[in-house]
């Protein structure tokens, strides 16, 4: 019955939690463009790059009011010091782009339909998208891939006053933000003779680091399943000590490209183990009892969400856990992060271990351990 009513209470708590992760607005300074040109400022929800190339969720902070504007409705929008967003027309169908450079040439970032793509556009030529894609085709009995060379002949087009940059498009191989503004700089200095641009906000590939020392305690449950050895018959006793000290460090990594709310956490943890007490069955059915102490290494894979606003951050997460005795179990997180400082904060979680539902490492079936952490986070 404990076990049920464990089972229950972390997958409610799981649900809630994904629920409000997923609708949870981060309004961020910022202001709209109407379509007649009117400036309002206020609060701009910041999302994934998705919903903003397809929506815009504007706080009046004058009346409180929050609307949502489709591109139909605004010329542009954009954050304070952020991402700036234009309403662009392709084929009849209206969405945000994200601006990344203004000059000569413009150069957009749209995920309106979930793919990366770009655009590049001038007076003359109007918007071209900047299209790669990987092509397959037979060799000798050997399929090959290869990127196509599209986006270099629509880029070798948009600059051809500029002869000096074809060697370094036809050399280019996937479009990324950084390549794009990089190149349209000097293309603008090649036909301006002149800084005659402006650069905004763009995604950045690197990855960003947190890494969070912790120890705390963790409380064992059905261990007595897994202490197990193939090679003798047995009967499980007791375990004697349920408790023991658990310490080490997570490690957790920005997801690019996404909402800077998510993070891949991994790391290492090690517990001193469980003092175990079995009966260890001999020949003639006579019992010998036996304690043995199992040390136990905990290595998490999980997807991590924490609130990225306030002082005080919610966080959780789910995935699973490798493991020694066990192979893997099914992990599920909360806790919360109190910042300190820009960089530091202190932190407080919660792992629940469970049993997988056999092949399916997600599922999570019997109940194994709770570890209670805490330590300091510390951004990289």
């Amino acid at each position: 019955m404990k076990i049920k009513t464990t089972l229950l209470f972390v997958t409610v708590l799981l649900f809630i939690s994904f629920n409000q992760a997923f609708s949870q607005t981060e309004f961020r300074k910022g202001s709209v463009i109407t379509k007649d040109g009117v400036t309002i400022s206020g609060n701009v929800d910041y999302r994934g790059d998705v919903l903003m190339s397809n929506i815009c969720t504007f706080q009046n902070t004058t009346t409180g009011e929050i609307v949502k504007y489709s591109p139909d409705d605004l010329k542009a929008y954009y954050f304070e010091n952020g991402k700036y967003f234009v309403t662009k027309d392709i084929n009849g169908t209206k969405s945000f782009f994200q601006l990344l450079f203004e000059g000569p040439v413009n150069i957009y970032f749209s995920k309106s339909t979930g793919e990366d793509l770009y655009y590049i556009e001038n007076e003359t030529d109007g918007l071209s998208p900047l299209s790669y894609k990987m092509r397959s085709f037979n060799s000798e009995g050997i399929t090959v891939s290869q990127p196509t060379t599209v986006h270099q002949g629509t880029l070798l087009h948009y600059m051809k006053d500029a002869p000096e940059l074809s060697e370094k498009i036809n050399k280019m191989g996937r479009p990324v933000d950084k390549t794009l503004v990089n190149l349209a700089k000097e293309y603008t200095r090649s036909v301006t003779n002149g800084d005659n641009f402006k650069v905004f906000q763009y995604n950045k590939s690197t990855f960003k680091f947190k890494i969070e020392p912790v120890a705390g305690l963790i409380s064992f449950s059905g261990y007595e399943k897994i202490f197990k050895e193939d090679d003798y018959s047995y009967q499980p006793e007791q375990m004697a000590k349920k408790k023991s000290i658990i310490a080490g460090a997570f490690l957790n990594m920005w997801i690019p490209g996404g909402n800077e709310k998510l993070y891949l956490r991994t790391g290492v943890l090690f517990s001193k183990g469980a003092v175990y007490h079995y009966v260890y069955i001999i020949e003639g059915g006579e019992g010998v009892r036996v304690t043995q102490e199992r040390n136990i290494v905990k290595i998490p894979l999980m997807i991590e969400y924490i609130y990225p606003k306030g002082i005080f951050r919610p966080k959780f997460g789910y995935g699973v856990t490798l493991a020694s005795p066990y192979s893997i179990s099914t992990t599920v997180m909360a806790g919360f992060d109190m910042k300190i400082s820009k960089h530091i904060s202190w932190s407080a979680n919660a792992d629940f271990d469970f049993y997988p539902l056999g092949s399916i490492f997600f599922i999570p079936n019997n109940f194994l351990s709770v570890s209670v952490l805490t330590g300091i986070s510390i951004s990289l």
